[in-house]
């Protein structure tokens, strides 16, 4: 069992799975996990909550609740690391002798699982999958993510399970087997949400999800989110302690590709600019959302030590936190921060930080233009070292009003998420079980 639980609850308890591929590393998914957690058991007293993730030892060290894999496949960029190439002694022909037996081994495992999640879901009362960029098969394919939605969905049905889909974000969808898979695990939910007007635009070709709403990511959901940051510095001038995010954008086997030039330029214009923030006498922290995010941290300080010379190397430091509470407590001694990952925007806000953003996709873009912080959004790859000066410089003379919005949003955004938390509870206080019928959509309509 990996040291996860086994099927489960009994009594009149409630039950209810959170389903995500979060692998207990990434502090954004931790957050939106402690968020609907919290947010459960105010609202059902006593409910029984489990998660089903990635890795569930480590899920259930963070969270301190029981956990269920969420699949018995190993995919790769999914539930196991991406394959290095030339990692492997073994030559072409050892590989094509192992093929059948891992093959068959793995399947066997997928077996137990389907038999697993069946009965899980037998006794319990809602599945949720919970947030996050869950409709994606970027990292794993069609067997990753998009595959284990639709499975647990259909034992769902089967099970007489209610299966609803919170503030989830919609990102790639590569191949019609992907799409054919999310399209009946949404169809299948009783409630459906995404965390973005662009998540919901991106799946508007199935047409049952027109009345689909709307709704902030669930981080914004926690209760520090109406937590006031610190004091405005009045003078814009001072010394800033400034909260640096790196992100391993197309880096190695850090990314489902690699793209050695892409991430050259991202790395050079940052360690530049990290540079001209210590040369203008800034103290700068350098803080991870996700655990790769070490491994540029580490090449950043290792640069900056050769390119800084004396002695401004020691205004840098690395922060290292066991919890998303931890780093949300350390963010909020920031002045500000500059970074790369959709969470590291959005726990910076939630600590009603300014933020100037280098995105690298859509959500990020999308995320500071919801949060009416547009003009300290800048792209990753089309963004040239001056501007990146520039805009910064803009963000330190308009903290004030950077942080009046983002108190604002806060608060909005906090209040709608406690609104859909209400209704959707409605489904377990009711014990309204019943299921609407669900057809499969057959995979020729994506032709």
């Amino acid at each position: 069992m990996d040291g996860t639980c086994d099927a489960l609850g009994n009594g009149s308890k409630a039950q209810i799975v959170l389903l995500t591929p979060y692998t207990g590393g990434n502090r954004g998914d931790g957050a939106i996990q402690d968020s609907a957690i919290e947010n459960i058991v105010s609202r059902v007293p006593g409910a029984r909550v489990l998660l089903s993730a990635l890795h569930p030892i480590h899920v259930a060290e963070r969270h301190g609740v029981p956990t269920f894999p969420i699949t018995g496949l190993e995919v790769p960029c999914y539930s196991k690391p991406r394959e290095r190439v030339g990692g492997t002694r073994l030559g072409l022909l050892g590989r094509l002798a192992i093929w059948p037996l891992r093959t068959i081994r793995m399947v066997m495992r997928e077996i137990r699982h389907l038999a697993r999640t069946y009965l899980l879901l037998r006794r319990s009362d809602l599945l949720v999958v919970s947030g996050g960029g869950q409709i994606d098969d970027y990292w794993g394919g069609p067997l990753g993510h998009p595959y284990a939605l639709f499975k647990w969905a259909i034992l769902a049905r089967a099970a007489r399970t209610k299966l609803v889909f919170l503030s989830v974000g919609v990102c790639l969808l590569r191949s019609r087997l992907s799409t054919w898979f999310v399209q009946n695990a949404l169809r299948s939910a009783e409630y459906r949400s995404y965390r973005d007007l662009g998540s919901k635009q991106l799946v508007a070709k199935m047409k049952f999800t027109v009345d689909d709403r709307v709704m902030p990511d669930l981080a914004f959901g926690l209760a520090s989110a109406r937590t006031e940051g610190d004091a405005i510095s009045a003078n814009s001038n001072c010394r800033l302690r400034v909260g640096v995010n790196p992100i391993p954008y197309f880096y190695l086997h850090h990314w489902p590709e690699t793209n050695a030039k892409l991430f050259e330029l991202y790395f050079k214009k940052l360690v530049l600019f990290v540079a001209s923030l210590l040369k203008d006498g800034h103290e700068v922290v350098l803080f991870a959302t996700d655990s790769p995010d070490y491994i540029v941290m580490d090449l950043l300080l290792d640069q900056l030590t050769m390119c800084a010379g004396s002695g401004k190397i020691g205004a840098v430091s690395v922060l290292n936190v066991a919890s998303t509470g931890e780093l949300l407590t350390e963010l909020r001694t920031f002045d500000c921060a500059v970074v790369s990952r959709l969470h590291a925007a959005i726990l910076s806000h939630i600590c009603v930080k300014a933020v100037l953003a280098i995105s690298y996709d859509r959500k990020v873009t999308q995320y500071m233009a919801d949060m009416e912080q547009s003009r300290y959004c800048l792209d990753i790859n089309n963004t040239q070292l001056e501007e990146l000066k520039r805009t910064f410089g803009l963000l330190r003379s308009s903290q004030a009003e950077i942080k009046s919005i983002v108190r604002r949003k806060n608060e909005e955004w906090h209040s709608r998420l406690a609104l859909q938390y209400d209704e959707v509870m409605q489904y377990i206080k009711k014990k309204c079980f019943s299921k609407n019928a669900a057809e499969v959509v057959p995979l020729s309509a994506f032709k």
